[in-house]
């Protein structure tokens, strides 16, 4: 785990405290399949009807792995071989819905909600 490292981003710090709540056990070692949703604020005045702006879906799915891996729910980031990930407008909530899968298994599933 890389949580003593304090000059982590804030929000990666969260996905790792959510990790830890959730999975209590060893870190999943073997390929693994990623379910990922962010919720983001919907502006008064959005552009389209999906969030196709700033955040960018590689740095948030990134961001997401690498908490994963700082709370101890996988071994190693490099084990997702498959994700799937959608940015969605928030309409009650924003933060991060998380499944993780393994690969041909059963999953864990973390609602990843900033307070």
């Amino acid at each position: 785990m890389v949580e003593a490292n304090k000059n982590l981003p804030a929000w990666r710090k969260a996905i790792a405290a959510a990790a830890r709540e959730v999975h209590k056990g060893e870190p999943l070692d073997e390929p693994l399949i990623t379910r990922l949703d962010f919720y983001l604020p919907k502006p008064k005045k959005p552009r389209w009807l999906v969030p196709a702006t700033a955040l960018d879906i590689d740095k948030l799915e990134r961001a997401v792995n690498d908490g994963l891996q700082d709370g101890g729910l996988i071994k190693n980031d490099s084990r997702v071989v498959q994700s799937i990930s959608e940015k969605h407008y928030a309409k009650d909530r924003t933060g991060c819905q998380v499944t993780v899968v393994k690969h041909g298994a059963t999953s864990v599933h973390i609602d990843f909600q900033p307070r």
